[in-house]
């Protein structure tokens, strides 16, 4: 047969269909004919033999659509299709189209005795589906049905399964005109906070990178022509469903290749987007943002990093026009923005600009963060480590990592807590605890941005670098900014110590508070349900089901470890060409870090103007007007062409 699917053998295949095309007749020649007539389906196509009989283990609820189809639903259904379509063909160029037709004829007289056609074929009669739908299951639904039109399209007349019509689901619309919304208000209150980055209109912003520098300039023209691709990756797994229910959000799925928990996104995309954790915990999944990332243009001189590729190595590019309004970006990971001990909704949050799910229309605030990688890698799009051949011509070649198929890992199975295993209950602190100091109020937030020290001349010929850096210490210019730095850092200092003391002071009180507080019955009485429940979980630890946990839980950590590092660290085998290639780059590489020239140029590497991730402000791009051969930093000493 064509399809290994519908390959049973002839007695399994009479004993599902034909006979049940029969079925009732209840003697011994009805059960001959039916034998007869699977004979000569089967004679004339068996393609057709084992579609017929497949199409009577379809599900009503399917068909009525009550039940949301799986992936073998659609299988099923598509190979029935797939089978239909290739035995007429087969009969057609056979020339065996009129005995078909008998046997069909034959076969459409049994349907009213036979139940599960009957089944099939009345499933709509009484159906009403309604329009309250989960996720994906609107579009799931819709799709069998059109499928199972298409089935219809290639049987007789009395062997047609008529679909339901699904009521239109409201959901998709409406999300999309809320996602609209939460943007508008997130500009509004991002407007706020954009002179934090040191301007007051866009156009200012624009104006100073377009003049900064000829990488700038080309990341500003990059962002206001649009040539840039927002992009998605994906595993190979996901082309069946892609197509059909779109792109979902591990909340959705329930899956991530990234870090899988909900409450540590709703945190923190709660804190980014001004809402409270209640308020956003019930918001429709559906709302919640899906994450992507920028990739160049086809064709570009720009290199992509491949560091999306975790996440699949099929690529989807979107849109722009479909998107732009619905999307938001963050300066780094989104989840390493906003503590997860951090109260998002105490008083002075957000605290910087970057605390924001940042609108794309301020998507120019990205230049200076992608410069730095640009500069020297042309890499500017994600954030891969910086590599420096631009300064030294002799740096060795960095060899390719181990390639990592995504596909292929297989993360382990935490082992399920048993139920027997006991819960020591959490200590009760006291009532009238004194509300702690909010670390909004951490002078670390209003911060001055510290001056820049002048840019350190290059060692003299035969000058150590400790020698060059202590004459550049005590150079004039050095010194003097060198003061206003340490005159600023010990009012900083000030106002940390008076903000710990107050720290300190509260801690204090509520020691005291929380001792009087044990001495109440109500702690004792906690004392004594912690000491039961201690007992009990020791005496579980030591019994065989404890000491079976253990082991799994110790098995599964040491394992999910393992596939950890061959992620974040793989490594080529011992003795392996490309493993003597690595010791030899790391080699060349730990001798390069140790000579002078490399310290003094790390050094002035970290005076260069780029961006803070707590967010200081862009005055280093003011007035920075770009010479095309040279130019010079904002403390006059001259750096190399670009």
């Amino acid at each position: 047969m064509a399809f290994s699917y519908f390959s049973l053998p002839r007695k399994v295949l009479l004993g599902i269909c034909l006979s049940g095309i029969v079925a009732g007749a209840g003697n011994a020649a009805e059960g001959d004919a039916c034998s007869t007539l699977f004979s000569q389906l089967n004679a004339i196509s068996p393609d057709l033999a084992g579609a017929y009989t497949q199409i009577q283990a379809l599900s009503p609820a399917l068909i009525r659509g009550e039940k949301t189809p799986s992936w073998n639903d659609f299988d099923s259904l598509q190979k029935i299709l797939t089978a239909l379509q290739a035995g007429k063909k087969t009969v057609a160029e056979a020339g065996k189209l009129v005995e078909l037709q008998a046997v069909i004829t034959e076969i459409e007289k049994s349907v009213p005795g036979n139940p599960a056609l009957l089944a099939l074929r009345d499933a709509t009669k009484d159906a009403h589906p309604t329009n309250l739908y989960q996720p994906t299951e609107y579009a799931l639904k819709v799709q069998y049905q059109q499928l199972l039109w298409q089935v219809d399209r290639e049987l007789p007349a009395s062997l047609k399964i008529p679909g339901v019509r699904l009521p239109h689901d409201p959901r998709p619309f409406k999300l999309i005109a809320q996602a609209q919304e939460w943007l508008k208000g997130q500009e509004q209150r991002f407007e706020a906070f954009f002179p934090q980055t040191g301007f007051t209109r866009v156009a200012d912003l624009r104006s100073a990178l377009a003049n900064y520098d000829e990488t700038a300039k080309k990341l500003v023209d990059l962002f206001d022509s649009g040539n840039v691709e927002i992009a998605m990756n994906r595993p190979e797994s996901a082309r069946w469903w892609v197509p059909r229910v779109g792109f979902l959000n591990q909340r959705t799925t329930g899956t991530s290749r990234g870090t899988l928990d909900n409450d540590w996104r709703n945190h923190t995309e709660s804190a980014l987007m001004g809402k409270s954790l209640a308020e956003y915990s019930a918001t429709d999944d559906q709302l919640k943002p899906t994450y992507g990332y920028l990739k160049p243009v086809p064709g570009d001189d720009l290199r992509q990093s491949q560091s999306a590729k975790q996440y699949g190595t099929d690529v989807y590019v979107f849109k722009p026009d479909r998107v732009n309004n619905r999307l938001t970006w963050t300066a780094g990971d989104s989840l390493g923005i906003v503590p997860r001990s951090f109260d998002a909704t105490a008083p002075g949050y957000p605290h910087s600009w970057r605390e924001f799910f940042i609108p794309w229309k301020y998507r120019l605030l990205l230049v200076p963060d992608l410069l730095k990688n640009m500069r020297i890698t042309k890499e500017g799009f994600t954030g891969d480590a910086m590599e420096l051949e631009d300064f030294f011509p002799t740096m060795p070649v960095k060899p390719a990592p181990p390639k990592v198929d995504y596909d292929k890992i297989r993360w382990p199975s935490r082992p399920v807590r048993p139920a027997t295993l006991p819960v020591v209950p959490p200590e009760p602190m006291a009532p009238a605890r004194i509300p702690d100091i909010s670390y909004a109020e951490n002078p670390i937030y209003s911060a001055p941005a510290l001056p820049k020290l002048p840019l350190m001349a290059k060692p003299k010929e035969g000058e150590s670098f400790a020698d060059a850096f202590a004459r550049y210490q005590a150079e004039d210019a050095t010194h003097k900014i060198q003061l206003e730095i340490d005159r600023l850092q010990a009012i900083q200092q000030q106002k940390m110590q008076a903000y710990m003391d107050r720290v300190a002071a509260v801690k204090a009180e509520n020691e005291k508070i929380e001792a009087a507080f044990q001495q109440t019955a109500v702690y004792k009485a906690f004392l004594q349900k912690q000491q039961e429940a201690q007992a009990a979980l020791t005496a579980f630890e030591n019994s065989e089901e404890g000491k079976k946990y253990t082991a799994a839980l110790a098995d599964y950590n040491t394992e999910f470890k393992r596939v950890s590092t061959s992620i974040s660290s793989p490594v080529w085998p011992a003795g392996s060409p490309e493993a003597a290639a690595q010791a030899a780059y790391d080699s060349a590489l730990t001798a390069i870090q140790a000579s002078d020239q490399y310290k003094w140029l790390s050094y002035n590497k970290s005076l260069s103007p780029y961006f803070g991730f707590a967010g200081t402000p862009l005055e280093n791009f003011h007035e920075r007007p770009m010479n095309t051969r040279h130019r010079r930093s904002a403390h006059g000493a001259r750096r190399r062409p670009r």
